[in-house]
């Protein structure tokens, strides 16, 4: 029995000063002055073992606080150890939907985005063979390009007949062996009108009387005037604007792949993929992809300038919050406004221990 009782309130500031002790203590030579993962388990347990010496020493000439410290020192050291094993062998399972981009590299300047269009923007991106065809295939007509085979030319107006009619023209062969469809040519009364209108001479072929010829001579051949109506239509008609839609100049409407690189082991077991991935918002994330490390305590996700060999380049970090599971396919967003350096490194950082545990050194996809 104690010569003097120990007052109450002494007994308890005691036995509440036993667990910031060994957690200021823990932190300083597990998570400071360690070097590593491994050091800083031992060193830990190295701890553990030296403040419960010296705690019992401090209180052998005090029976009266004797109780209350051990027994705080105990529990402390009993929460603190289950604490670290369950989390450093517990592995939990977080597997969520990820985006997946297009990478970088791939995107090529002004091209329609992939998934912009669809099909319809990669037939637009095809021009048509000229524009008389585009602008024919989208009215619907049958009118046949010039130079094409199997088409005839009209009789230009104005132009002479009776060089032409010296020879009864062969008809042209199709695509496949069969009579291409000529111009069509207007009935003889018709035609006979006609030609003392426009100012051109008619001659009867020999052989054929009374009948006119079918083959059309260049329209430098002209003799005498032509009026505004016998205007060539071709030569009237004005070139149609191309129905072909430009690119379009903005970015895809899908997300893009930025950087990616393999997560590492450093202190822990990890594999899987990483990858800065920016969505179509302008917002930015980093998703984990068949992702697995072995479970730590405290673990969270960073983003520093890379690359990273060792706890020293840990430094500046984007901080992505705690690591949501040891095992699956995870994202994390990045915050808005973080500036990102051109070296990135995506690093799973130990708070307790102060240091890395795995990384992943991103490079331009």
């Amino acid at each position: 029995m104690d010569a003097v009782p120990t007052p109450l309130s002494l007994k308890l500031v005691a036995a509440l000063a036993v667990p910031p002790v060994i957690v200021a203590g823990l932190w300083l030579f597990a998570g400071v002055l360690a070097p590593g993962y491994r050091w800083a388990i031992a060193a830990a347990v190295a701890w553990f073992v030296v403040a419960g010496f010296g705690i019992g020493k401090l209180v052998k000439e005090r029976p009266g606080l004797r109780p209350g410290v051990r027994a705080t020192l105990f529990a402390t050291v009993a929460i603190v150890a289950g604490w670290n094993v369950y989390t450093s062998t517990v592995a939990t399972t977080v597997d969520e939907a990820i985006a997946r981009g297009i990478p970088v590299s791939e995107i090529v300047p002004g091209a329609p985005s992939p998934t912009a269009g669809g099909k319809d923007a990669l037939v637009a991106a095809v021009p048509p063979r000229d524009a008389e065809d585009a602008a024919t295939a989208k009215r619907g007509g049958r009118e046949p390009s010039a130079g094409r085979p199997g088409a005839a030319s009209a009789p230009a107006a104005g132009s002479s007949v009776a060089a032409a009619r010296t020879a009864k023209p062969k008809p042209a062969s199709g695509a496949r062996g069969r009579p291409a469809k000529t111009a069509s040519t207007p009935p003889r009364g018709q035609a006979e009108a006609a030609a003392p209108a426009s100012g051109s001479a008619t001659v009867d072929s020999p052989g054929s009387p009374g009948r006119k010829g079918s083959s059309a001579a260049p329209p430098a051949a002209s003799v005498g005037p032509t009026s505004p109506n016998t205007t060539s239509p071709a030569a009237a008609e004005p070139a149609p604007a191309s129905s072909t839609p430009s690119p379009p100049a903005s970015a895809p409407a899908g997300p893009v792949e930025r950087a990616a690189g393999p997560v590492r082991p450093m202190g822990h077991s990890a594999r899987g993929r990483a990858a800065l991935v920016e969505l179509p918002d302008g917002s930015r994330v980093v998703t984990l992809e068949d992702f697995e490390i072995s479970p730590g305590p405290k673990v969270e996700v960073w983003l520093v300038a890379g690359p990273v060999d060792g706890d020293e380049d840990a430094k500046d970090p984007v901080n992505l919050g705690g690591l949501k599971g040891s095992r699956g396919n995870q994202q994390y967003d990045v915050p808005a406004g973080a500036k990102l350096p051109a070296n990135l490194s995506v690093v799973f950082w130990c708070v307790p221990y102060s240091t890395v545990i795995a990384a992943a050194d991103l490079r331009a996809s």
